[in-house]
């Protein structure tokens, strides 16, 4: 199974009109630009296949914004949770709720924010999934905003 699922445009620009990224943001899976693109002037990326490794990257940033690799998804949101204040990614629903580690992690890095739910969102590979764009925000302390892409 391979570990790349590309992002429809229409679905990285709406993640990126609801969340609205300020400050130093970075983009950790550049990948075909999806995101990086429409993410504003100035914003940071990395992509494996272009030398520039996310595992690697130490200095902080306010927001990460991508769709991360799920077969190491825990990991990768460990070290996202390192350095920045603000995590958005784009991902099948159950990748945020299936494990006791990534809530507990969710938890002493603050918290899950909100939730913007995508269903039949005309996303080739979802396959019958929800998908949602989950934010983690350091120091939250309060409940899960639930919204829904139509």
């Amino acid at each position: 199974m391979s570990d790349i699922h590309f992002t429809p445009k229409h679905i990285a620009k709406d993640c990126i009109e609801y969340f609205k990224p300020t400050g130093r943001i970075l983009d950790p899976c550049r990948g075909e630009g999806v995101f990086f693109d429409n993410l504003p002037k100035g914003t940071e990326w990395c992509e494996l296949t272009m030398g520039r490794d996310f595992m690697e990257w130490e200095e902080p940033v306010d927001w990460i914004m991508s769709n991360p690799p799920y077969s190491c998804f825990r990991a990768w949101l460990r070290h996202s949770m390192k350095i920045a204040d603000n995590i958005v990614y784009f991902l099948p629903v159950f990748k945020v709720t299936n494990s006791c580690q990534v809530w507990d992690d969710s938890r002493k890095f603050g918290g899950i924010k909100s939730l913007r739910i995508y269903i039949r969102a005309g996303i080739p590979w979802q396959r019958g999934r929800p998908l949602c764009a989950a934010h983690w925000q350091r120091g939250w302390d309060g409940g899960i905003d639930i919204s829904y892409y139509s």
